[in-house]
């Protein structure tokens, strides 16, 4: 696991809150996967936010298979 830090265009040199996250790079052959922020229409690397305790392992676990459940529900 590699860890980034980023900031989005929102980041005017200073945070009035701080959630860790994690996101996931899944490549199939060229393709890349993305999903699409609703509130912002932003397209983003499957991720979320780390829960109270919560490993970085365990959360981009978590949050790739709930965003992967939502394109399959979506596909249908």
């Amino acid at each position: 696991m590699k860890t980034l830090e980023i900031k989005g265009d929102n980041y005017f040199g200073r945070y009035d809150h701080i959630r860790k996250a994690c996101r996931a790079v899944i490549i199939d052959n060229s393709s890349i996967l993305l999903s699409c922020e609703t509130r912002t229409d932003l397209w983003m690397l499957p991720g979320g936010g780390l829960e109270p305790g919560e490993k970085g392992e365990e959360c981009v676990i978590r949050e790739v298979a709930k965003e992967i459940g939502n394109i399959l529900s979506h596909q249908n």
